[in-house]
């Protein structure tokens, strides 16, 4: 879900900023070298914090960090800001590589590869989709594809943070888990 929140409007800044915002196309150039340079820089930065803590973390702060560049894309006309947004947008794309670690990690030790597979089928899917359904979003108004991604990655930060509050407090997810913490 969040390789589809991130996606659906990721290939459509370059659009967004040139028509709504009415940036030049050496702008876009900018923006788009920017995302990249943080796709570097947040690939190295959080698989550190994913190696140190946890990958959770590293997926929460990713999701953060996408919601934040999205919300300043959306709300902002501004080339600095926009430089920063887009520089920001690069930790949309490294969530690929931490969700199978994340699967793999919990899967049966017998079935890691097909766990593991089905999560990244999943994954490309949801990116094979993402840009149509931003597009169709798009289409209805610019800002609608942006907000909506906003909203699904906010939900998928509450649900990561529900996840690594009930690891800490030990529930795994097992019904004896559940009597054992209710009995607590």
């Amino acid at each position: 879900m969040i390789v589809l929140a991130a996606n659906l409007v990721t290939p459509l800044i370059p659009q967004f900023t040139h028509n709504i915002y009415g940036q030049s196309m050496f702008n876009l150039g900018i923006f788009g070298t920017l995302t990249s340079f943080g796709w570097i820089f947040f690939s190295f930065t959080l698989g550190k914090i994913g190696d140190k803590q946890s990958k959770i973390d590293a997926i929460l702060m990713a999701s953060i960090i996408c919601s934040l560049a999205f919300l300043i894309i959306a709300l902002i006309n501004n080339f600095p800001l926009l430089c920063f947004a887009s520089f920001l947008s690069g930790a949309a794309r490294i969530t690929i590589g931490f969700a199978p670690g994340i699967v793999g990690s919990d899967a049966p030790k017998r079935s890691v590869g097909r766990w593991i597979s089905i999560v990244q089928t999943s994954m490309y899917i949801a990116q094979f989709l993402a840009p149509v359904i931003g597009g169709i979003l798009y289409e209805v108004t610019p800002h609608l594809a942006f907000f909506t991604s906003i909203v699904l990655l906010l939900f998928l930060i509450v649900v990561a943070m529900f996840k690594k509050i009930m690891r800490r407090i030990g529930f795994s997810g097992h019904v004896r888990s559940l009597r054992h913490f209710f009995s607590l």
